[in-house]
């Protein structure tokens, strides 16, 4: 039996695990979490809507807490939208 390989690229496409994507992802935005010391990061971002600008102001309620940030991007590929991986704590 013959060891499997890796998908393989022959034309325009993203190569990933499990398949070629035939078309690039298109970036809609970014979704900001937030989570306390110690805390885990909530599966329901601040934003209701993926954010188009650079920046992002917290207003909602932050209690006496040592908050940390990061941000996943948004994207839709192949007609479904999807969450990128996160980035790195702030």
């Amino acid at each position: 039996m013959a060891a499997s390989r890796p998908p393989k690229e022959e034309g325009g496409g993203v190569i990933t695990g499990v398949g070629v994507l035939r078309a690039q992802p298109k970036l809609l935005g970014y979704n900001v979490y937030r989570f306390a010391d110690g805390g885990f990061v909530p599966k329901e971002s601040l934003n209701d809507e993926p954010l188009t600008t650079t920046s992002y102001r917290d207003t909602k309620d932050r209690g006496a807490h040592t908050w940390h940030y990061l941000v996943r991007g948004v994207f839709l590929v192949q007609g479904r939208v999807v969450e990128g991986p996160m980035s790195q704590i702030a």
